[in-house]
């Protein structure tokens, strides 16, 4: 009996402990993607360089964030290419070469 009921408290104990940490995880997930739409709308005419093939979909590095990217015109940019943005999209950037 003793027994049963140190495994309960121990569950229970485990149980305060997690819900709390899941909740502060969920807050700063949702704080931190709030923090990258009002990022992307700030990036307009920014300068960066293009880390994963544009062709016409990839990833550009701009002021030190990784963001996915769209080509502008459709041209295809190759890895370390300067690229400009031209507007946020969504989460994404639309991008032409410098």
């Amino acid at each position: 009996m003793r027994a049963m009921m140190m495994y309960l408290f121990l569950i229970v104990a485990v149980m305060a402990l997690a819900f709390p940490l899941i909740g502060v995880v969920a807050i700063a997930r949702r704080s931190r993607m709030a923090k990258r739409r009002r990022a992307a709308m700030n990036l307009k005419g920014s300068v960066g360089r293009v880390v994963s093939k544009i062709a016409p979909y990839g990833a550009v590095l701009v002021e030190g964030e990784l963001w996915p990217a769209h080509s502008f015109d459709g041209v295809e940019l190759a890895d370390g290419v300067t690229i400009r943005v031209v507007e946020p999209r969504g989460h994404a950037l639309l991008v032409s070469s410098r």
